[in-house]
């Protein structure tokens, strides 16, 4: 039980993280907005994560499995502002 609650909230964690960074830039969201997103405390991401550059990775990997998925995953209103923010940002 405490290992599936511990998975849904990290899952909750990383789609407000995605949402977040979406809609504030890479530049201006915060791990405080995200956690407040997700109805968390900032405490839960990092008991989830061991950094702040691990979350990052996290969102990152989630970006890249839905960018695989196909075209019905690339829905998400978080995607297409994501892949403006890593192209400007790989640029």
């Amino acid at each position: 039980m405490r290992q599936k609650r511990k998975a849904e909230t990290r899952s909750l964690l990383v789609e407000a993280g995605l949402t977040v960074f979406a809609e504030h830039g890479l530049e201006l969201a915060t791990l405080d907005d995200v956690a407040a997103t997700a109805g968390f405390t900032k405490g839960a991401i990092y008991r989830q994560f061991p950094s702040k550059g691990a979350f990052l990775l996290a969102l990152f990997e989630q970006y890249a499995a839905v960018a695989r998925s196909g075209s019905a995953a690339r829905q998400a209103p978080w995607f297409i502002p994501l892949t403006i923010q890593f192209a400007s940002q790989a640029t």
